[in-house]
């Protein structure tokens, strides 16, 4: 899932992404009366109704108020105009709840219904949810043609970014859009892996679908020690523990990502909670965690070398250990000795020590199991129709726990919802009840406002009330069906900061990053512009193959931000020819062969085929290894025009055992007999080159786009280049000229550039640079998108 804001500023430097989201979807500017409250809060109005989503103001840049955007791709299914406003008092929209001035409330609205995946695996897959936005000024785009009518089903289609329209007004108000997030029961069940209650601690977490954060649920009586780090072959170690834990606790890891500040991009955060969610002490720093991982997974597996041990963990299977607790859906690897330690330190309730956090009876969690510690709680208690919020489970969140008598008076809850944290517990709410939207319901839901003591509207209140939201409605036989029955409601602030931590393609999402067209250099000064028309979704297609397993390998190495995905598929979707092959052309004529490139970084050469397996803990005799790299650097080390594939044919090599070449194969996505690494190898070898050249570290440095007008073609066209990226692609292709800005020697590093721009498009908010210098354009200028 690919998801974003409804409004687009442009990104502070070191801006972390929390506080993006929060900038870019400020509160309304109105508080509710006599409180400190922002009008239209979720989930709760301060009349102890129910309000389905959250009131949004308009962030400003350049002096006027941004438009409102597409979330995520999806589809329309509803649109209407906004009314003209008029000055008739007497209008229904015209209606002023907070006394008798006539304000404006705008009646554009559209509703979109988004497709997409968090994972791999039928929970985690075809999952639908719908945004909606209402009180627009104005429509734009596809959504102005779908409210016309006639709509076809290409127009109804709308993509991440797209301009929607313009927030308008609530109760004159200007600049404000009302927003909500919703979905049915089935996807609930996708999106947060349970419909109801509490998070199970019996098993692990849902390994379909892992992603932020992950946890270890440590049951009371762990060990923890002191001193320096246990060695990693040592299960316990001599010392006595210095603290044995007397309550469950919560430890969890977090990797930067790439996000915040540029000096803490590639660490991790280890954080001790109690299972009601505080957090013991402070978060301890591991700095650099992300960028070491490679190498400790190496270290742990040198450890046992060294103690002679007959079964020793291979580093692929460590590193995933390492980042996840656990060796996840989907991958082949196994851990053994099963019981290789994973040793942390973390804050104990009484002093930091080390902890095994692969010993027995610990669980693993990820953000993607909406854990109860981070504050995520269902509310489905409210069972009938009406639009009061009867919850207990709300008021128990809400109500002062020390004078708490499951009682909630108007009088308690607004002096409650002044209270911040009150507020971010309840944002934290994923809540069921009934649509507001559904005209034909208006009735059953508000006419109990009629005979209420409290309220007791009159007949004129009550029509005049009834009116305005007749206004803002819609017929139910325009509703999605999902949204005529009681559904769930997130905060759309939480839903979107949570899912951006996610970023699994789905196949529409992964589609968009191949360029329509892309350039090539044919001489030192001419290029081409050339159509690019790979197989996308046939049976055979790569982009359909190999997706989920590209998804997997991001995941496992943590190239999950937008500058780290597109660093990552601007060169896989180039070396790969525009997702056309998996192997070098003309392979095997090369002197290197038949060790040549294969996979979607080109794994060459016998060494580094050697490193991967080594890396996955296959063994290949010890005599081939030496053999085969010292006749590599026979030839490497000869003259190019003297260089000749005779000395490293597979003849020459009589240890070469009969699977090696099939594991060779392998890597270009041919299947071997007993063996599904087909669909893994082509990936997973692309992060083994991202991880042990550390690719993510020059990925995390501040992208600085840098617009460069060509000829290719006979036309001018445009692309987009930056140090960050290039020394992304070097580190993998051309090491040794790492610093040397753009050398020419790097092959197609042009081309790259058009799919690294096609990628920071689909997967960012960046601004591309226009002809003046400065950052205008939401997409890449003069680029035509895969949008089908």
């Amino acid at each position: 899932m690919i998801i974003s804001p409804p409004f687009l500023p442009t990104r502070p430097d070191n801006a972390d992404d929390a506080s993006y989201v929060a900038a870019a979807m400020p509160p309304a500017t109105v508080n509710c009366p006599a409180s400190s409250v922002p009008e239209g809060s979720f989930p709760v109005s301060l009349n102890l109704g129910w309000h389905g989503g959250v009131h949004l103001h308009a962030p400003a840049q350049a002096s006027a108020a941004l438009p409102v955007c597409a979330i995520a791709d999806g589809e329309i299914v509803y649109a209407r105009r906004p009314t003209r406003p008029v000055a008739e008092p007497t209008h229904a929209l015209n209606y002023n709840p907070y006394g008798d001035t006539p304000s404006w409330t705008d009646d554009g609205m559209l509703i979109v219904r988004h497709r997409t995946e968090i994972g791999a695996g039928a929970n985690a897959e075809d999952i639908e949810f719908y945004s909606v936005f209402a009180h627009l000024s104005e429509l734009r785009g596809n959504a102005l043609t779908v409210a016309g009518g006639g709509a076809t089903t290409a127009q109804r289609r709308i993509f991440r970014k797209d301009e929607i329209g313009l927030a308008g007004r609530i109760y004159n108000a200007a600049d404000h859009i009302h927003m909500e997030i919703v979905c049915d029961d089935a996807n609930l069940n996708k999106l947060v892996g349970r419909r109801t209650g509490t998070l199970p601690l019996t098993a692990d977490g849902r390994g379909d679908a892992v992603y932020g954060e992950v946890y270890f649920h440590v049951p009371a009586g762990a060990a923890l020690y002191g001193g320096e780090e246990p060695e990693s072959n040592i299960i316990a170690p001599a010392t006595a523990a210095i603290e044995t834990t007397a309550t469950d606790l919560i430890i969890g890891i977090r990797y930067a990502s790439g996000d915040g500040a540029a000096d803490q991009r590639g660490s991790a955060w280890l954080t001790t909670y109690q299972p009601d969610g505080t957090i013991v002490g402070v978060p301890m720093l591991d700095r650099n965690a992300d960028y070491d991982l490679y190498d400790r997974a190496l270290a742990v597996n040198e450890v046992y070398a060294k103690a002679h041990e007959t079964v020793r963990p291979a580093p692929s299977a460590v590193y995933e250990i390492f980042r996840f607790g656990r060796l996840l859906n989907g991958s082949p690897e196994t851990l053994a000795p099963s019981n290789c330690p994973h040793w942390r330190r973390v804050q104990g309730i009484q002093q930091a020590g080390w902890i095994n956090l692969a010993a027995a009876g610990i669980r693993k969690f990820s953000d993607a199991d909406f854990p109860d510690w981070k504050g995520w709680r269902l509310i489905d208690d409210d069972t009938d129709d009406d639009s009061r919020a009867e919850s207990a489970l709300l008021r128990s969140l809400i109500e002062d726990a020390s004078s708490a008598d499951g009682q909630l008076t108007r009088e308690e809850l607004i002096a409650r919802m002044n209270i911040q944290v009150v507020r971010d517990a309840l944002a934290k709410c994923v809540c069921k009840f009934p649509s507001e939207w559904n005209r034909d319901s208006i009735d059953a839901r508000w006419g109990w406002l009629q005979s209420d003591p409290e309220y007791g509207l009159d007949d004129e209140s009550w029509n005049n009330l009834r009116s305005h939201i007749s206004a803002l409605t819609v017929p139910v036989a325009e509703l999605p069906g999902p949204l005529v029955a009681a559904h769930w409601h997130f905060h759309p602030q939480q839903f979107i900061f949570h899912f951006r931590k996610c970023q699994w393609l789905s196949a529409r999402e992964f589609k968009q990053m191949v360029p329509c067209h892309a350039m090539r250099r044919v001489g030192p000064s001419s290029m081409l512009w050339e159509q690019v028309q790979p197989n996308l979704t046939g049976a055979t297609s790569i982009a359909v193959t190999q997706r989920v397993g590209l998804n997997r390998t991001a995941r496992k190495y943590g190239i999950n931000s937008p500058m780290r995905l597109a660093s990552f598929y601007g060169n896989v979707i180039q070396e790969s020819q525009w997702l056309s092959r998996l192997s070098e052309g003309g392979g095997s004529e090369y002197w290197y062969a038949p060790w040549y490139g294969r996979g979607f970084l080109q794994l060459t050469h016998s060494s580094n085929y050697l490193d991967y397996w080594s890396f996955r803990g296959r063994r290949v005799p010890a005599a081939l290894d030496v053999a085969l790299r010292a006749a590599l650097k026979v030839q490497a080390d000869l003259q190019v025009a003297l260089r000749s594939n005779v000395t490293l044919a597979d003849a020459n090599f009589p240890q070469l055992t009969s699977q090696i070449p099939g594991w060779r194969e392998e890597v270009r996505g041919v299947s071997m007999a007993g063996s599904t690494d087909s669909a893994y190898a082509p990936s997973d070898t692309a992060g083994f080159y991202w991880a042990k050249l550390q690719m993510a570290m020059y990925a995390d440095v501040d992208h600085e786009l840098e617009r460069r007008v060509i000829i290719a073609g006979g036309a001018t066209r445009v692309y987009y280049r930056s140090p960050s990226f290039w020394k992304a692609s070097a580190a993998v292709n051309l090491p040794r000229r790492i610093d040397d800005l753009y050398a020419s020697s790097l092959n197609g590093f042009d081309a790259r550039c058009v799919a690294y721009a096609c990628s920071l498009a689909v997967l960012s908010e960046m601004k591309f640079p226009n002809g003046a210098g400065g950052g205008s354009f939401a997409f890449p200028e003069g680029y035509e998108f895969r949008r089908a």
